[in-house]
């Protein structure tokens, strides 16, 4: 079967071309030019240009492609660049997921263990690849066409891809639908050559900008001129480098530089994230069965509970001024009491030894004080209560620089003696926040406790939940 040749191609392009444009405003002569390239490969097989009559230069070039060298008009997928898209999406879209999960503490190592965190994080990532790949390949983005990717590489008032009918099968070619499609996208006009040599256009280039100052004019030469100086070969062996040999066909592919990026960046967020969950310890749980057994000890030697009812003297201080409405100007006001010795002390003031019935330290809303409770205040305490310990101490003044220290740091803490549950362990403990009715709620303040103490540089390794009890 005989093809029509390239040559003739070009020929029946240019006279095309003279045809169309006959009628477009200009100031001189137009020039006509076939087999022209830059110094970096750009290649046109046509180019004409004329001077407009606003003063600019008007240029049009076209790509001829015969039978024998169709490859330059049919489409071939991109699978680099769809891999590195397709995985780049998907570890975004996992960095997301498993951030927002980390946060509200869904899908973490303390739930699902490592293994099951980590096969969880593999199944998203592969969904995610596989549903983008699935979703996206045929996008324009992953069909490369030559003759199209190279018009992107310049700037050109209107390109044209001139092709002989007989590339394409039949109309409904889906590579020659796909290139029907991407020549509209770009703006690029469609001419197919007959074999009578009869050109017949299907595609008109838009005459409006699509890209603006994005692309810039090249200066085209004689293919045998082109890249014939010094400079002009060095500049050619560089663009060979960066963009592959300028003969092949592939050579205006995309960079997945970018992704690569992308991936690396995701993979430094997911490795952050596990590792602060693999430092976020499990809270340490006081042994239940050895602390009953001590209770149960400890059961006859405790105080019964009062039958009376016991009054802090120490908040009593708010009523030192109080007015009352009815007392006359010349009676003085009555003597305030002072307060039990260690109910009340102020950071800095001297330790005071506790008295045997109070022993149990909270601190005041208003600074660093300290208010003493008798060890009575808890004895209503039915069941099992919980506290978040920071750590114990055998004397109350090591326990109260460790309390001014905490909340020194904006941290809320007390103090009790254990003195007033057992009479096996006299030592002073120095916990967080309050008490808790169950061990849950106290283990999740425990761990926004360690978080902050890790924040100030505050050792919290110590941090464990210590149950309490009232034995009758």
């Amino acid at each position: 079967m005989h093809h029509i040749s390239e040559n003739n191609i070009k020929k029946v392009t240019l006279r095309f071309l003279k045809t169309y444009y006959k009628f477009r405003p200009r100031v001189g002569e137009t020039t006509f030019s076939q087999d022209l390239a830059t110094d970096s490969g750009i290649i046109a097989d046509g180019y004409m240009t004329f001077p407009t009559d606003k003063g600019g230069q008007f240029t049009a070039t076209f790509e001829a492609t015969s039978h024998n060298s169709r490859n330059e008009v049919i489409y071939k997928l991109q699978d680099k660049i769809l891999f590195w898209d397709s995985l780049a999406v998907s570890f975004l879209f996992t960095v997301l997921l498993f951030s927002y999960g980390y946060a509200n503490g869904l899908f973490t190592i303390d739930r699902m263990g490592l293994g099951g965190s980590l096969s969880l994080l593999g199944l998203v990532i592969v969904i995610c690849y596989y549903a983008y790949q699935l979703s996206f390949r045929n996008l324009h983005r992953y069909r490369y066409i030559y003759a199209i990717e190279q018009f992107k590489r310049y700037h050109a008032d209107e390109q044209w891809i001139a092709i002989s009918t007989d590339i394409f099968d039949h109309p409904d070619d889906r590579y020659f639908k796909e290139l029907k499609e991407q020549c509209v996208h770009n703006g690029i006009g469609l001419i197919a050559v007959d074999p009578d040599l009869e050109p017949h256009m299907l595609i008109t280039p838009s005459r409006e900008e699509l890209f603006g100052s994005a692309r810039k004019r090249l200066v085209f030469r004689q293919r045998s001129q082109a890249a014939n100086k010094a400079t002009d070969r060095l500049k050619g062996w560089w663009n060979k480098l960066v963009n592959g040999s300028t003969s092949s066909l592939l050579r205006y592919q995309r960079s997945h530089f970018l992704q690569i990026a992308l991936c690396s960046i995701s993979l430094v967020l997911l490795s952050g994230i596990y590792y602060d969950q693999l430092r976020d310890k499990s809270v340490a749980y006081v042994d239940e069965e050895q602390y009953e057994q001590e209770m149960l000890a400890a059961r006859s030697k405790l105080k019964k509970e009062p039958k009376g009812y016991i009054v802090d003297s120490a908040n009593m201080r708010m009523y030192r001024k109080l007015n009352v409405p009815y007392q006359s100007e010349e009676e003085p006001l009555a003597k305030e009491e002072e307060p039990a010795v260690g109910a009340y002390r102020r950071p800095g003031e001297a330790p005071v030894e506790p008295v045997d019935s109070e022993e149990i330290y909270v601190g005041n809303e208003e600074g660093s004080d300290f208010t003493g409770y008798e060890c009575e205040r808890f004895y209503n305490i039915t069941g099992t209560v919980y506290i978040i310990q920071d750590n114990a101490y055998e004397r109350f003044e090591a326990a109260e620089k460790r309390l001014q220290r905490l909340r020194a740091k904006g941290l809320e803490c007390n103090a009790l003696w254990l003195g007033c549950f057992t009479k096996k362990d006299k030592r002073y403990v120095v916990y967080y926040d309050m008490m808790f009715e169950n061990r849950s709620e106290a283990a999740g303040v425990a761990k926004d406790y360690r978080r902050k103490l890790r924040r100030q540089k505050i050792d919290a390794d110590k941090v464990l939940i210590r149950s309490i009890s009232r034995i009758k």
